[in-house]
């Protein structure tokens, strides 16, 4: 992996909605520093990947892991199974920290749990940052207890936006169209934090092929799109920031089992919901505000 030398000029210039390339279109592997939070970001090349699972699909993964075929239903909403292409983006290496988050609170009081409008938290926000206060939590962990509406903002406050759950799976799938959003595209305890005990650090354990950390376990990340139905189709107005209706998270948590932790795995929440396991990660497309 390199360091672009270009890497804080292209960022310092995406606060006019541009990213400049001095020395041509990124390539796999290259990596930025965004200069607003200290957030390192990868390159993902763009390609075509088969978003979500088909009922076969998953009849063979719970028989060969032996899952209780109960929660197979809450996979349903994987199918069809259908190709998807996706253009190129920066994305953040790792979720981002409670260290990062306090930065962008400092920056923007308006969103501080004390300041925030009403409508878009639920009481949760609150009382999880008067937490962070008591317990000095290590600003290396991931931030949680966020909801939609200020983990969107932050996005844009970096110069990015929330990945598209179309973007997010892609990323986690590793270009190999891995199960899992891990090193091998496998789980177990030495590759993802789950099973309960709570967050770790973020980066903990082993990049997956895009040299992306943590996409399975650790904490629940928001994507920018409205819970619908697939085929996924970015033009049928689940992109809508404006929209109504619940968010998609991905990636599973440190409270979640194999499952939840698949790459194809969705799930939802009301965007003004601070589940205590609901983080984010930023990306920023090539060229793109």
């Amino acid at each position: 992996m390199k360091v672009t030398s270009h890497a804080v000029l292209a960022l310092a210039l995406s606060a006019c909605g541009l990213w400049a390339e001095e020395e041509g279109a990124p390539k796999p592997g290259d990596k930025q520093v965004n200069p607003k939070d200290g957030a390192e970001l990868v390159w993902i090349p763009g390609g075509e990947f088969q978003m979500g699972s088909d009922p076969a699909e998953r009849d063979r993964l719970w028989a060969k892991t032996g899952w209780d075929a109960y929660w197979k239903k809450y996979a349903a909403d994987e199918s069809p199974k259908h190709g998807v292409k996706v253009a190129g983006f920066w994305m953040y290496a790792k979720e981002v920290t409670n260290g990062q988050y306090r930065k962008f609170l400092a920056a923007n009081p308006q969103w501080t749990p004390e300041r925030i409008d009403s409508k878009l938290h639920d009481g949760d926000y609150l009382e999880h940052w008067k937490e962070q206060s008591r317990a000095s939590k290590d600003e290396s962990y991931p931030v949680a207890n966020v909801p939609w509406y200020a983990a969107k903002a932050y996005a844009e406050w970096a110069g990015g936006r929330l990945p598209t759950e179309a973007e997010w799976e892609y990323a986690a799938r590793g270009g190999k169209q891995f199960e899992y959003g891990t090193a091998t595209g496998e789980i177990s305890d030495q590759l993802a934090n789950s099973g309960g005990g709570g967050t770790k650090p973020v980066g903990s354990y082993r990049p997956n092929p895009f040299g992306l950390y943590d996409l399975a376990g650790n904490v629940w990340e928001w994507c920018s799109s409205l819970y619908k139905e697939y085929p996924y189709r970015a033009n049928d107005g689940r992109e809508d920031p404006n929209g109504s209706g619940a968010r998609v998270l991905r990636g599973g948590s440190f409270d979640g089992s194999g499952p939840a932790l698949r790459a194809a795995d969705r799930t939802l929440n009301n965007p003004s919901s601070c589940g205590f396991c609901n983080g984010f990660r930023v990306v920023v497309p090539a060229g793109v505000p």
